[in-house]
């Protein structure tokens, strides 16, 4: 395999990454999508769930039922946040913006039969790195004091 890459001009090792990046922008997509509709799935019944099993004209009328339905609305809303589908979401999201900025620099770095440099494909390798492990949102890594 590495006898291969070293036939391959830079130009169709470009292309090459950029199919295999743009495949890994579609899966970040689809995990930040997904964890979105967990965070919704499991989120809303839980606030829904857990307002109703507090209202004091339910916990009047069938207290053993509120109960019931508070224990499960606590259930739920402890799932939601052990999951943390929410900053999970927000983090593949970020990897997505980040690779689908990469792909588009990298497209153009080979438009019109362009042969990139080397230090474009350096820079591009720099940069996958750095898409790989995005750094997270300053509201991410903030904790209260």
């Amino acid at each position: 395999m590495v006898a291969e890459s070293w036939d391959k001009s830079r130009r169709e090792l470009a292309i090459e990454r950029i199919g295999k990046w743009r495949e890994l922008d579609r899966n970040e997509l689809r995990l930040g999508n997904r964890y979105t509709r967990w965070h919704y799935a499991v989120g809303v019944p839980a606030a829904i769930v857990g307002a109703a099993g507090t209202a004091s004209v339910f916990v009047k009328e069938v207290p053993g039922l509120a109960s019931w339905v508070a224990l499960v609305g606590g259930i739920l809303t402890a799932l939601a946040a052990f999951l943390g589908s929410r900053p999970l979401a927000e983090y593949h999201f970020r990897r997505h913006d980040c690779f689908k900025e990469l792909v588009q620099r990298m497209e153009n770095a080979v438009a019109d039969g362009r042969e990139p440099t080397q230090e474009e494909l350096d820079r591009f390798a720099n940069e996958w790195l750095r898409c790989t492990h995005p750094e997270p949102k300053h509201s991410d890594s903030q904790t209260s004091a």
